[in-house]
């Protein structure tokens, strides 16, 4: 038998891990088989103790990341206080426009995900060298995340990022990270 998109999502979001089910949802979006008004009525239908972790994913959910590998360090980053991280972000470094795959621009932190399948030729690595120092000379930190660390050392990854808002949090003055706390969804949603 054969489910809805819509359907598939939802059951994802409340049946697996939830780094796991924002890259579901994610695709989803990006693919525009759902929308996100869509994801936030099916998982505000849901009865019982699924309902918050569908919730959660559809308020989390969104249609920028690059793909589920963007997703997955994203669904860390939440959970460090102070951090927004946000797929896709415009810059203007060295004269030109880039879009690192993850950024919070208060912070001036850009986390890139480097996977070997798409960062291995002389091409790749030359623009990446190009993106890293460009960034970092116009007073960034960037962090970098293997595709392996995001999906097997999480906890690590987890310790970097909350090491990288403090220290870039510290750089600015201060009290960000401590003013902005975890990132949360809001707890009324659709029940008046």
């Amino acid at each position: 038998m054969r489910t809805t998109p819509l359907r598939t999502v939802t059951d994802c979001a409340t049946t697996l891990p939830f780094d796991e089910a924002l890259a579901v949802a994610d695709s989803a979006l990006r693919s525009r088989l759902v929308t996100q008004a869509d994801l936030m009525r099916a998982a505000d239908a849901l009865p019982g103790r699924g309902r918050d972790a569908a919730l959660d994913v559809a308020w989390f959910a969104s249609d920028r990341p690059a793909n589920a590998f963007e997703s997955v360090i994203r669904a860390i980053s939440l959970e460090v206080p102070g951090l927004r991280l946000a797929p896709q972000v415009r810059l203007r470094v060295g004269g030109r426009r880039i879009r690192p795959d993850l950024v919070d621009r208060e912070l001036r932190l850009v986390v890139e995900g480097d996977s070997h399948e798409f960062h291995t030729s002389q091409r790749a690595i030359d623009a990446d060298c190009w993106r890293y120092d460009e960034l970092v000379l116009d007073d960034w930190l960037v962090i970098r995340v293997s595709w392996v660390q995001a999906m097997f050392q999480q906890e690590w990854v987890a310790s970097v990022l909350r090491r990288a808002a403090s220290r870039q949090d510290l750089r600015s003055g201060g009290d960000l990270v401590r003013r902005r706390g975890a990132l949360r969804r809001p707890t009324t949603v659709g029940r008046a």
